[in-house]
């Protein structure tokens, strides 16, 4: 009961807005890593990392998720291998770099079993799946994430989890009016149940697909309610991003570069748009951060000058890639099945398709940004 007690209280820490607290009790020996019991030793190992991610101490979270690995390794405890190895993939998805993540989370997802307490084989499940997401691979993921949801009743709070971590894959496939649509909810959810920390992640996701004064004020009050110098960064990208503050992008990009956080780096640095002194600053940080980071970069990271289609029409064609009819799209979004008609048309010309079925695939091409060199 005392080794639960620890993991509970150091994620209640980290998930209700106090992340940068945890992390200080771990290092003070306020809470400290059960000795008997394996799983909930690695459970609260990566919440310790996590926590770290979190309070914008990515490098530290990297160095301690490897020494945690390699003790767990030692000690020859597959669950504890498991929750900490997810860790290691965390770290390495933060920092904006998925194939490398994706051996840890792979491992992670092969290790766990019954003697893993449930919500973190969510919580491995879930990342593994935005990591093949985010490689390029989103039926895996989808598959991955219904078999986590179908494990769920329907009362618990982990389904919001296993929601946010769809929204992500959507999202990385291309279908960014959508997940936006359903990130808008989802952050409010979280609020109104005080899960701060969640709440904060899934409002920053949210303002990145949809820039707009109102979810950067959101994302601001949220990040104000917690510890971590991270969060404000986030409410920064989300201010810059919606008064399209081209100095203060490349402010922001320099920020999550000093702290290792890469690929927002680059996605702050992309959404830079114009000429002048700003738009050499971005290039040149893009190159930089092309070199020091792997890639892939979302969908998104272009900036919405990336899309060659419209607002109506991007959500026309997401509707429309899901399998519904013109006439219940008209329905949907309250307009005429030929203006429905009128928006795929022109969205198949500038997507260079003919076919329905053909949607989904150019859906995704359509937002992958050029690398610059």
């Amino acid at each position: 009961v005392a080794d639960a007690a620890t993991t509970m209280n150091a994620y209640l820490l980290t998930f209700r807005g106090q992340p940068a607290l945890a992390a200080d009790r771990f290092a003070d020996g306020g809470l400290a890593l059960p000795a008997r019991w394996p799983a909930m030793r690695g459970s609260a190992a990566a919440c310790h990392v996590q926590a770290l991610v979190l309070a914008g101490r990515l490098a530290e979270a990297t160095r301690l998720a490897d020494r945690y690995y390699a003790e767990a390794v030692r000690r020859g405890q597959p669950v504890e291998v498991a929750v900490v190895g997810h860790a290691r993939g965390l770290c390495a998805m933060w920092a904006g770099r998925p194939a490398e993540a994706l051996p840890a989370l792979r491992e992670a997802r092969a290790l766990v079993d019954e003697h893993t307490p449930f919500p973190v084989r969510v919580f491995v499940s879930c990342e593994y799946a935005v990591c093949v997401a985010t490689l390029g691979r989103p039926d895996e993921a989808y598959r991955e994430l219904d078999r986590g949801l179908a494990g769920i009743p329907d009362d618990l709070g982990l389904r919001d989890r296993v929601e946010f971590s769809q929204i992500r894959a959507l999202a990385h496939s291309g279908r960014l009016a959508y997940a936006a649509d359903l990130a808008d909810r989802l952050a409010d959810r979280y609020l109104d149940a005080a899960r701060l920390t969640t709440a904060v992640e899934c409002a920053y996701f949210q303002v990145r697909l949809r820039p707009s004064t109102r979810g950067a004020a959101r994302l601001r009050a949220a990040a104000r309610q917690c510890d971590s110098p991270l969060f404000d960064l986030f409410a920064d990208h989300a201010d810059a991003l919606a008064a399209a503050d081209a100095p203060a992008l490349c402010e922001v990009a320099d920020g999550f570069a000093g702290r290792g956080y890469l690929g927002l780096a680059y996605e702050a640095a992309a959404a830079v748009t114009g000429g002048g002194r700003a738009g050499r600053d971005a290039e040149r940080r893009l190159a930089d951060l092309a070199r020091r980071s792997a890639g892939p970069y979302p969908p998104w990271a272009g900036g919405p000058a990336a899309d060659p289609l419209t607002p109506r029409e991007r959500e026309v064609c997401e509707l429309a890639a899901s399998g519904l009819t013109n006439a219940a799209i008209a329905q949907a979004l309250n307009i005429s099945v030929r203006t429905v008609t009128n928006l795929l048309e022109r969205a198949y010309h500038k997507l260079g398709i003919h076919r329905r079925r053909q949607l989904p695939a150019a859906l995704s091409r359509s937002l992958i940004p050029v690398i610059r060199e």
